[in-house]
């Protein structure tokens, strides 16, 4: 989805005209997509996943767990998921 948000403000950069105002209204819908499907995850992990891990597991174990997990991700992954 960042790609494509990429690839649109790329070509608002580079035009002008009714292309221009087309290629900005696809890019207010992509990023209006990219934020309800953010909101909707963000909410079930809030009504799912948090309580499980505050009944299972103390803050220190949550806190260790959460710096393997972001340690685990190659940063080369996280520059693309980025730009």
């Amino acid at each position: 989805m960042f790609a494509r948000v990429k690839t649109l403000l790329d070509t608002l950069v580079a035009g002008r005209g009714p292309a221009h105002a087309a290629t900005l209204r696809n890019l207010c819908g992509t990023l209006e997509a990219a934020h309800i499907n953010l909101n909707q995850h963000l909410q079930k992990e809030e009504e799912q996943l948090l309580p499980l891990l505050r009944a299972n597991f103390t803050v220190l174990e949550q806190t260790k767990m959460f710096w393997q997990l972001l340690c685990s991700i190659p940063v080369a992954q996280v520059r693309e998921s980025v730009r």
